[in-house]
């Protein structure tokens, strides 16, 4: 089932918008803001609160670059708590998770085609995310 076609079918949709911007309003320094799921988890469900409280339909979990490519540790974990803190914040809105780019250029040579597909594919496959959100966002 296509979730977003059926919803826009009826009217318009409301995401949510600027995770890193909201995110660094609350401290984020640069880096890499998907670890924040652990280390300030408060912080992280601020941003997804104050989304819903903005009437946003749709929050994204903070997993943007939560990958085997970008990142090494903790994957699971930042995944896990990056979907439940969004879920916590919620209200009515569908959460999606947030499925973002290695950092490395195809082109360039930097990564073969096939380590992307096996970053994104471990992703998309990951139960913890089907289970607990509704629908999927690619960017």
């Amino acid at each position: 089932m296509n979730c977003v076609r059926e919803w826009l079918a009826g009217s318009l949709l409301i995401a949510d918008g600027a995770w890193g911007t909201e995110s660094q309003a609350r401290g984020l320094a640069p880096g890499a803001p998907d670890t924040w799921n652990l280390t300030h988890p408060e912080r992280v469900e601020a941003v997804a609160r104050c989304y819903v409280e903005a009437s946003s339909q749709i929050i994204l979990t903070n997993t943007f670059r939560t990958n085997s490519v970008a990142m090494e540790d903790d994957l699971e974990a930042i995944n896990c708590v990056g979907v439940a803190l969004s879920k916590r914040a919620d209200g009515d809105a569908f959460v999606f998770a947030s499925i973002g780019p290695t950092g490395k250029i195809l082109i360039a040579g930097e990564i073969s085609k096939e380590q992307a597909h096996a970053a994104f594919a471990v992703r998309a496959a990951d139960s913890r995310l089907q289970v607990r959100t509704r629908c999927w966002w690619k960017r």
